[in-house]
Protein backbone atom coordinates (compact mmCIF):
# COMPACT_ATOMS: atom_id res chain seq x y z
CA UNK A 1 0.00 0.00 0.00
CA UNK A 2 1.62 3.22 -1.14
CA UNK A 3 -0.68 5.76 0.51
CA UNK A 4 -1.36 6.45 4.17
CA UNK A 5 -4.65 5.64 5.87
CA UNK A 6 -6.09 6.78 9.17
CA UNK A 7 -4.61 3.65 10.75
CA UNK A 8 -1.27 3.06 8.98
CA UNK A 9 1.66 4.55 7.03
CA UNK A 10 2.05 3.71 3.37
CA UNK A 11 5.29 2.49 1.81
CA UNK A 12 6.20 5.95 0.42
CA UNK A 13 5.92 7.66 3.82
CA UNK A 14 7.86 4.83 5.45
CA UNK A 15 10.60 5.03 2.83
CA UNK A 16 10.94 8.78 3.30
CA UNK A 17 11.09 8.28 7.08
CA UNK A 18 13.83 5.65 7.16
CA UNK A 19 16.04 7.17 4.45
CA UNK A 20 15.86 10.57 6.16
CA UNK A 21 16.52 9.01 9.57
CA UNK A 22 19.55 7.14 8.25
CA UNK A 23 20.99 10.25 6.60
CA UNK A 24 20.48 12.39 9.71
CA UNK A 25 22.20 9.84 11.95
CA UNK A 26 25.03 9.58 9.42
CA UNK A 27 25.41 13.38 9.39
CA UNK A 28 25.38 13.67 13.18
CA UNK A 29 27.95 10.91 13.70
CA UNK A 30 30.04 12.01 10.72
CA UNK A 31 30.01 15.63 11.85
CA UNK A 32 31.21 14.65 15.32
CA UNK A 33 33.99 12.42 13.95
CA UNK A 34 35.12 15.11 11.49
CA UNK A 35 35.59 17.52 14.38
CA UNK A 36 38.13 15.10 15.85
CA UNK A 37 40.38 15.12 12.76
CA UNK A 38 43.54 17.25 13.30
CA UNK A 39 43.59 20.50 11.33
CA UNK A 40 46.99 19.90 9.73
CA UNK A 41 48.33 19.48 6.21
CA UNK A 42 48.74 15.76 6.77
CA UNK A 43 44.97 15.35 7.09
CA UNK A 44 43.86 18.05 4.65
CA UNK A 45 42.54 15.62 2.03
CA UNK A 46 40.59 13.64 4.62
CA UNK A 47 39.15 16.84 6.05
CA UNK A 48 38.12 18.09 2.63
CA UNK A 49 36.40 14.85 1.66
CA UNK A 50 34.69 14.63 5.06
CA UNK A 51 33.34 18.18 4.96
CA UNK A 52 32.35 18.03 1.29
CA UNK A 53 30.50 14.75 1.87
CA UNK A 54 28.83 16.16 4.99
CA UNK A 55 27.63 19.27 3.16
CA UNK A 56 26.38 17.34 0.14
CA UNK A 57 24.50 14.78 2.25
CA UNK A 58 22.97 17.67 4.18
CA UNK A 59 21.53 19.15 0.99
CA UNK A 60 20.20 15.70 0.01
CA UNK A 61 18.45 15.59 3.40
CA UNK A 62 16.98 19.02 2.68
CA UNK A 63 15.61 17.81 -0.66
CA UNK A 64 14.24 14.65 0.96
CA UNK A 65 12.65 16.74 3.71
CA UNK A 66 10.84 18.97 1.22
CA UNK A 67 9.49 15.94 -0.65
CA UNK A 68 8.52 14.23 2.60
CA UNK A 69 6.64 17.27 3.89
CA UNK A 70 4.80 17.69 0.59
CA UNK A 71 3.80 14.03 0.73
CA UNK A 72 2.68 14.39 4.35
CA UNK A 73 0.49 17.38 3.46
CA UNK A 74 -1.40 15.51 0.75
CA UNK A 75 -1.77 12.34 2.82
CA UNK A 76 -3.92 11.56 5.86
CA UNK A 77 -1.96 11.35 9.09
CA UNK A 78 -2.45 8.09 11.00
CA UNK A 79 -4.30 8.74 14.25
CA UNK A 80 -2.71 8.30 17.69
CA UNK A 81 -3.16 4.83 19.17
CA UNK A 82 -3.91 6.16 22.64
CA UNK A 83 -5.91 9.41 22.30
CA UNK A 84 -6.94 9.11 25.95
CA UNK A 85 -3.30 9.73 26.99
CA UNK A 86 -3.54 13.44 26.28
CA UNK A 87 -0.17 14.57 27.71
CA UNK A 88 1.75 11.77 25.98
CA UNK A 89 -0.02 12.42 22.69
CA UNK A 90 0.60 16.15 22.99
CA UNK A 91 4.34 15.65 23.68
CA UNK A 92 4.65 13.23 20.76
CA UNK A 93 3.06 15.77 18.41
CA UNK A 94 5.42 18.55 19.57
CA UNK A 95 8.47 16.35 18.95
CA UNK A 96 7.02 15.28 15.60
CA UNK A 97 6.63 18.87 14.36
CA UNK A 98 9.98 19.90 15.83
CA UNK A 99 11.67 17.17 13.81
CA UNK A 100 9.87 18.22 10.64
CA UNK A 101 11.22 21.75 11.07
CA UNK A 102 14.64 20.43 12.05
CA UNK A 103 15.18 18.47 8.84
CA UNK A 104 14.61 21.72 6.96
CA UNK A 105 16.45 24.31 9.04
CA UNK A 106 19.50 22.25 9.98
CA UNK A 107 20.76 21.46 6.44
CA UNK A 108 19.60 24.85 5.17
CA UNK A 109 21.63 26.68 7.84
CA UNK A 110 24.70 24.69 6.84
CA UNK A 111 24.18 25.61 3.19
CA UNK A 112 23.72 29.28 4.11
CA UNK A 113 26.98 29.26 6.07
CA UNK A 114 28.80 27.70 3.11
CA UNK A 115 27.30 30.19 0.65
CA UNK A 116 28.08 33.22 2.83
CA UNK A 117 31.82 32.61 2.80
CA UNK A 118 34.54 31.48 0.42
CA UNK A 119 36.82 28.55 0.87
CA UNK A 120 37.31 25.01 2.08
CA UNK A 121 35.48 21.86 1.04
CA UNK A 122 33.18 22.45 -1.94
CA UNK A 123 29.73 20.91 -2.18
CA UNK A 124 29.68 18.12 -4.74
CA UNK A 125 27.88 18.34 -8.09
CA UNK A 126 25.09 18.98 -8.96
CA UNK A 127 24.45 21.32 -6.04
CA UNK A 128 25.48 24.97 -6.10
CA UNK A 129 28.13 26.54 -3.89
CA UNK A 130 25.99 29.66 -3.56
CA UNK A 131 22.41 30.63 -2.77
CA UNK A 132 20.85 33.52 -4.66
CA UNK A 133 19.43 35.05 -1.47
CA UNK A 134 22.67 34.80 0.56
CA UNK A 135 25.34 37.51 0.11
CA UNK A 136 28.96 37.00 1.10
CA UNK A 137 28.99 38.10 4.72
CA UNK A 138 31.03 37.14 7.77
CA UNK A 139 28.11 38.02 10.03
CA UNK A 140 25.66 35.83 8.11
CA UNK A 141 28.19 32.97 8.07
CA UNK A 142 28.72 33.24 11.84
CA UNK A 143 24.99 33.36 12.57
CA UNK A 144 24.28 30.43 10.27
CA UNK A 145 27.16 28.49 11.81
CA UNK A 146 25.87 29.11 15.34
CA UNK A 147 22.35 28.16 14.29
CA UNK A 148 23.63 24.96 12.67
CA UNK A 149 25.48 24.07 15.87
CA UNK A 150 22.48 24.65 18.14
CA UNK A 151 20.18 22.92 15.65
CA UNK A 152 22.39 19.84 15.80
CA UNK A 153 21.94 19.62 19.56
CA UNK A 154 18.21 20.30 19.31
CA UNK A 155 17.79 17.52 16.80
CA UNK A 156 19.82 15.17 19.03
CA UNK A 157 17.45 15.84 21.96
CA UNK A 158 14.38 15.53 19.72
CA UNK A 159 15.68 12.24 18.29
CA UNK A 160 16.34 10.88 21.77
CA UNK A 161 12.76 11.75 22.74
CA UNK A 162 11.39 10.33 19.47
CA UNK A 163 13.36 7.08 19.68
CA UNK A 164 12.70 6.78 23.40
CA UNK A 165 8.96 7.09 22.78
CA UNK A 166 9.08 4.44 20.05
CA UNK A 167 10.98 2.06 22.35
CA UNK A 168 8.44 2.64 25.13
CA UNK A 169 5.61 1.66 22.81
CA UNK A 170 7.50 -1.42 21.59
CA UNK A 171 8.96 -2.71 24.87
CA UNK A 172 6.64 -1.44 27.61
CA UNK A 173 3.23 -0.80 26.03
CA UNK A 174 3.79 -3.59 23.47
CA UNK A 175 1.44 -1.94 21.00
CA UNK A 176 1.63 -1.42 17.23
CA UNK A 177 2.97 2.17 17.08
CA UNK A 178 6.44 1.13 15.86
CA UNK A 179 5.05 -1.62 13.64
CA UNK A 180 2.97 0.95 11.74
CA UNK A 181 6.21 2.65 10.61
CA UNK A 182 8.31 -0.48 10.08
CA UNK A 183 5.78 -2.79 8.42
CA UNK A 184 2.77 -0.63 7.62
CA UNK A 185 0.62 -2.50 10.14
CA UNK A 186 -2.87 -1.03 10.61
CA UNK A 187 -3.66 -0.19 14.20
CA UNK A 188 -5.85 2.22 16.10
CA UNK A 189 -9.45 2.88 17.01
CA UNK A 190 -12.33 4.89 15.63
CA UNK A 191 -11.99 7.24 18.56
CA UNK A 192 -8.35 7.83 17.69
CA UNK A 193 -9.14 8.40 14.03
CA UNK A 194 -11.75 10.98 14.98
CA UNK A 195 -9.44 12.85 17.36
CA UNK A 196 -7.90 16.10 16.15
CA UNK A 197 -4.37 17.29 16.56
CA UNK A 198 -3.78 20.24 18.87
CA UNK A 199 -3.61 23.44 16.82
CA UNK A 200 -1.10 24.89 19.28
CA UNK A 201 1.43 22.10 18.63
CA UNK A 202 2.98 23.42 15.39
CA UNK A 203 3.01 26.91 16.91
CA UNK A 204 5.02 25.66 19.89
CA UNK A 205 7.49 23.94 17.56
CA UNK A 206 7.89 27.10 15.47
CA UNK A 207 8.32 29.29 18.56
CA UNK A 208 10.98 26.91 19.85
CA UNK A 209 12.96 27.12 16.64
CA UNK A 210 12.60 30.91 16.56
CA UNK A 211 14.17 30.89 20.00
CA UNK A 212 17.10 28.85 18.64
CA UNK A 213 17.48 31.35 15.79
CA UNK A 214 17.52 34.30 18.21
CA UNK A 215 20.21 32.56 20.25
CA UNK A 216 22.25 32.00 17.07
CA UNK A 217 21.93 35.68 16.10
CA UNK A 218 23.07 36.68 19.58
CA UNK A 219 26.08 34.36 19.46
CA UNK A 220 26.99 35.29 15.87
CA UNK A 221 26.90 39.02 16.58
CA UNK A 222 28.82 38.49 19.80
CA UNK A 223 31.57 36.70 17.92
CA UNK A 224 31.93 39.57 15.45
CA UNK A 225 31.97 42.16 18.26
CA UNK A 226 34.58 40.15 20.16
CA UNK A 227 36.82 40.02 17.11
CA UNK A 228 36.44 43.75 16.55
CA UNK A 229 37.13 44.60 20.19
CA UNK A 230 40.27 42.43 20.16
CA UNK A 231 41.53 44.03 16.96
CA UNK A 232 43.65 47.18 17.15
CA UNK A 233 42.00 50.52 16.45
CA UNK A 234 42.37 51.66 12.86
CA UNK A 235 44.77 54.56 12.32
CA UNK A 236 45.45 56.12 8.96
CA UNK A 237 47.25 59.45 9.27
CA UNK A 238 51.00 59.80 8.75
CA UNK A 239 51.68 60.62 12.37
CA UNK A 240 49.67 57.64 13.60
CA UNK A 241 51.24 55.26 11.11
CA UNK A 242 54.68 56.44 12.16
CA UNK A 243 53.97 55.32 15.71
CA UNK A 244 53.03 51.85 14.45
CA UNK A 245 56.16 51.45 12.31
CA UNK A 246 59.77 51.45 13.36
CA UNK A 247 60.81 54.82 14.77
CA UNK A 248 63.97 55.16 12.70
CA UNK A 249 62.15 54.38 9.45
CA UNK A 250 59.38 56.83 10.26
CA UNK A 251 61.80 59.63 11.09
CA UNK A 252 63.68 58.98 7.85
CA UNK A 253 60.48 59.44 5.85
CA UNK A 254 59.39 62.54 7.71
CA UNK A 255 62.78 64.21 7.34
CA UNK A 256 62.44 64.34 3.55
CA UNK A 257 61.10 67.43 1.81
CA UNK A 258 58.58 65.45 -0.24
CA UNK A 259 54.87 66.28 0.17
CA UNK A 260 53.10 64.16 2.73
CA UNK A 261 49.79 62.39 2.16
CA UNK A 262 47.17 61.44 4.72
CA UNK A 263 45.48 58.10 3.93
CA UNK A 264 41.77 58.47 4.69
CA UNK A 265 40.41 55.18 3.39
CA UNK A 266 41.07 52.05 1.43
CA UNK A 267 41.39 48.29 1.56
CA UNK A 268 43.97 45.50 1.37
CA UNK A 269 42.57 42.27 -0.05
CA UNK A 270 44.20 38.95 -0.81
CA UNK A 271 43.25 36.10 -3.13
CA UNK A 272 44.57 32.55 -2.80
CA UNK A 273 43.68 29.34 -4.56
CA UNK A 274 42.52 26.35 -2.53
CA UNK A 275 41.58 23.07 -4.17
CA UNK A 276 41.33 24.85 -7.49
CA UNK A 277 38.91 27.52 -6.22
CA UNK A 278 39.81 31.13 -5.54
CA UNK A 279 39.28 32.34 -1.98
CA UNK A 280 39.19 36.08 -1.34
CA UNK A 281 39.80 37.82 1.95
CA UNK A 282 40.62 41.18 3.48
CA UNK A 283 42.63 42.71 6.31
CA UNK A 284 40.39 44.72 8.60
CA UNK A 285 43.08 47.03 10.01
CA UNK A 286 46.17 48.64 8.53
CA UNK A 287 48.05 51.96 8.66
CA UNK A 288 49.83 53.79 5.86
CA UNK A 289 52.33 56.62 5.60
CA UNK A 290 53.16 58.12 2.22
CA UNK A 291 55.41 60.89 0.93
CA UNK A 292 55.24 61.55 -2.80
CA UNK A 293 56.18 64.34 -5.21
CA UNK A 294 53.92 64.73 -8.24
CA UNK A 295 56.59 66.50 -10.25
CA UNK A 296 59.32 63.90 -10.02
CA UNK A 297 56.99 60.93 -9.56
CA UNK A 298 59.06 59.68 -6.63
CA UNK A 299 58.29 58.95 -3.01
CA UNK A 300 58.32 56.47 -0.15
CA UNK A 301 55.69 54.49 1.70
CA UNK A 302 55.32 52.34 4.79
CA UNK A 303 52.26 50.14 5.27
CA UNK A 304 51.71 48.29 8.54
CA UNK A 305 49.11 45.50 8.43
CA UNK A 306 47.48 43.99 11.51
CA UNK A 307 47.46 40.33 10.46
CA UNK A 308 45.08 39.30 13.25
CA UNK A 309 42.30 41.15 11.42
CA UNK A 310 42.43 38.88 8.38
CA UNK A 311 39.14 37.50 7.13
CA UNK A 312 39.47 34.71 4.55
CA UNK A 313 36.15 32.93 4.25
CA UNK A 314 35.94 29.45 5.71
CA UNK A 315 39.69 29.22 6.31
CA UNK A 316 40.07 32.34 8.46
CA UNK A 317 40.98 30.44 11.63
CA UNK A 318 43.41 28.25 9.69
CA UNK A 319 45.39 31.15 8.19
CA UNK A 320 45.73 32.74 11.63
CA UNK A 321 47.46 29.58 12.91
CA UNK A 322 51.15 28.76 13.22
CA UNK A 323 51.42 27.24 9.75
CA UNK A 324 50.40 30.51 8.11
CA UNK A 325 50.28 34.02 9.66
CA UNK A 326 51.02 32.80 13.20
CA UNK A 327 49.31 35.84 14.68
CA UNK A 328 50.22 34.89 18.24
CA UNK A 329 53.91 35.40 17.50
CA UNK A 330 53.69 37.96 14.67
CA UNK A 331 50.80 40.39 14.95
CA UNK A 332 51.93 42.71 12.15
CA UNK A 333 53.29 42.68 8.62
CA UNK A 334 55.16 45.69 7.22
CA UNK A 335 55.82 46.82 3.66
CA UNK A 336 58.46 49.52 3.07
CA UNK A 337 59.11 50.68 -0.46
CA UNK A 338 60.44 53.37 -2.76
CA UNK A 339 57.91 54.81 -5.21
CA UNK A 340 58.75 55.79 -8.77
CA UNK A 341 56.66 56.65 -11.81
CA UNK A 342 56.80 54.22 -14.74
CA UNK A 343 54.61 55.98 -17.28
CA UNK A 344 51.95 58.67 -16.76
CA UNK A 345 49.66 57.26 -14.06
CA UNK A 346 51.45 53.92 -13.80
CA UNK A 347 53.80 53.56 -10.84
CA UNK A 348 55.75 50.97 -8.89
CA UNK A 349 56.52 50.65 -5.22
CA UNK A 350 59.62 48.48 -4.87
CA UNK A 351 60.68 47.35 -1.44
CA UNK A 352 60.50 44.60 1.14
CA UNK A 353 57.60 42.95 2.91
CA UNK A 354 58.26 41.62 6.38
CA UNK A 355 55.81 38.85 7.23
CA UNK A 356 56.04 36.27 10.06
CA UNK A 357 59.52 37.60 10.80
CA UNK A 358 60.82 37.04 7.25
CA UNK A 359 61.62 39.83 4.80
CA UNK A 360 61.42 39.36 1.03
CA UNK A 361 61.43 41.75 -1.96
CA UNK A 362 58.01 42.73 -3.29
CA UNK A 363 56.94 45.01 -6.13
CA UNK A 364 53.54 46.70 -6.07
CA UNK A 365 52.31 47.90 -9.47
CA UNK A 366 49.71 50.63 -9.13
CA UNK A 367 47.92 53.39 -10.95
CA UNK A 368 47.72 56.84 -9.37
CA UNK A 369 45.17 59.52 -10.11
CA UNK A 370 45.41 62.89 -8.37
CA UNK A 371 42.69 65.52 -8.60
CA UNK A 372 42.30 68.58 -6.36
CA UNK A 373 44.79 67.19 -3.87
CA UNK A 374 43.04 63.84 -3.53
CA UNK A 375 44.92 60.73 -4.65
CA UNK A 376 43.32 57.44 -5.71
CA UNK A 377 45.60 54.41 -5.71
CA UNK A 378 44.71 51.02 -7.21
CA UNK A 379 47.46 48.43 -7.18
CA UNK A 380 48.29 44.75 -7.24
CA UNK A 381 51.23 42.64 -6.10
CA UNK A 382 51.93 38.91 -6.29
CA UNK A 383 53.69 37.00 -3.53
CA UNK A 384 54.93 33.43 -3.29
CA UNK A 385 53.96 32.09 0.13
CA UNK A 386 57.07 29.89 0.14
CA UNK A 387 59.29 33.00 0.25
CA UNK A 388 57.93 33.58 3.76
CA UNK A 389 57.94 29.87 4.72
CA UNK A 390 54.14 29.99 4.97
CA UNK A 391 52.19 26.75 4.64
CA UNK A 392 55.31 24.69 3.93
CA UNK A 393 53.52 21.52 5.03
CA UNK A 394 51.05 22.13 2.19
CA UNK A 395 53.57 21.09 -0.43
CA UNK A 396 51.07 20.30 -3.17
CA UNK A 397 49.84 23.42 -4.95
CA UNK A 398 46.61 21.54 -5.65
CA UNK A 399 45.67 22.07 -1.99
CA UNK A 400 46.92 25.62 -1.39
CA UNK A 401 48.34 27.66 -4.28
CA UNK A 402 51.79 29.20 -4.02
CA UNK A 403 50.75 32.53 -5.52
CA UNK A 404 49.03 35.10 -3.30
CA UNK A 405 47.51 38.09 -5.05
CA UNK A 406 47.35 41.32 -3.04
CA UNK A 407 44.98 44.08 -4.17
CA UNK A 408 45.36 47.52 -2.62
CA UNK A 409 43.10 50.53 -2.91
CA UNK A 410 43.88 53.78 -1.10
CA UNK A 411 42.50 57.27 -0.96
CA UNK A 412 44.80 59.97 0.39
CA UNK A 413 44.73 63.75 0.85
CA UNK A 414 47.74 65.96 0.27
CA UNK A 415 48.79 67.71 3.49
Amino acid sequence: MRRNTKYSYGVIARTFHWITAGLILTLLIGGFLTQQIPRTAEYINILTISYSTHKTLGIIVLCMAVLRIIWAIVQPSPAPLHPERKLETFAAEVVHYALYIAIIVMPLSGWVKHAAQDGFAPIYWPFSQNLFFVPKSILIADIAGAFHFFAAWCIVFALVAHIGGAMKHALIDRDQVLARMTKGVEAGSVAGAQSKAHAVVPMLAVVGWIGVLCLAVYVGQGKIQAELSDAPVARSTIAQASEASDASDASEINETNLPQWDVVGGSIKITVEQFGAQVQGEFGQFTSSIVYDEGSGRGETTIVIETATISLGGITDTVKGVEFFNIEAFSQAQFEAQIHRVDNQEHQAQGHLTLVGISAPVTLDFSLEIENGVAQVVGVAHLDRRDFKIGLSYEDEATVGYDVRVDIELEANRL
